[in-house]
């Protein structure tokens, strides 16, 4: 289940948004298939260390991170940066006490500063993280920049998909469901 924490943060702050609930994914790639969305509209969030301090992360799921660039934003937050790095999973459960696969598309929800790709702040509307596996949050662009209140940087760089001849990747047919949410009110389906 979506983490309820970050659905009473979206509920409290009278934002629309929509629970996706869909299979097992562990990708940005493989949301965008299991959900039939753009890799585009999908927010690929990661947790970054800069030196000994930890940020938070998002560019659309077409763009790679780039180091530089993430460099360079954080530097106009005022901070000396020497290294930046993807901590290990075991690093982040212990120094941020978040388990894997529990990472949201909220930098709030973990208490981190954030910086988000210009790219992806242009969009109408962008799938995030809900904290769960199962489950992603679909929701304006706009309502997602009110609330968090992310550095909006250039922090990402267009990737190229390689696809092998001859195979491509099975999508599962398993039917995805949602509930929609509005200003904090529940609709059932």
């Amino acid at each position: 289940m979506a983490n309820k924490q970050l659905i009473k943060k979206l509920d409290d702050w009278g934002v629309d948004y929509e629970v996706l609930k869909h299979k097992t994914v562990f990708t940005a790639y493989d949301v965008a298939a299991t959900l039939k969305k753009e890799l585009n509209e999908i927010a690929k969030t990661l947790i970054i260390q800069a030196d000994k301090h930890f940020y938070f992360v998002a560019v659309p799921a077409d763009k790679n991170l780039d180091f530089q660039k993430i460099k360079k934003a954080i530097q106009k937050m005022g901070v000396k940066v020497k290294t930046i790095s993807i901590p290990s999973e075991k690093a982040i459960l212990s120094k941020l006490k978040i388990n894997p696969g529990k990472i949201s598309g909220f930098a709030s929800a973990h208490k981190l500063p954030s910086i988000i790709d210009k790219d992806l702040a242009k969009k109408k509307k962008v799938v995030f993280s809900a904290g769960d596996v199962k489950e992603s949050i679909w929701m304006a662009v706009k309502d997602y920049l009110k609330v968090e209140e992310p550095r909006v940087e250039i922090i990402g760089v267009k990737r190229k998909i390689k696809k092998e001849k001859g195979k491509s990747k099975k999508v599962s047919k398993k039917k995805t469901v949602s509930k929609r949410v509005k200003s904090g009110r529940k609709k059932r389906k």
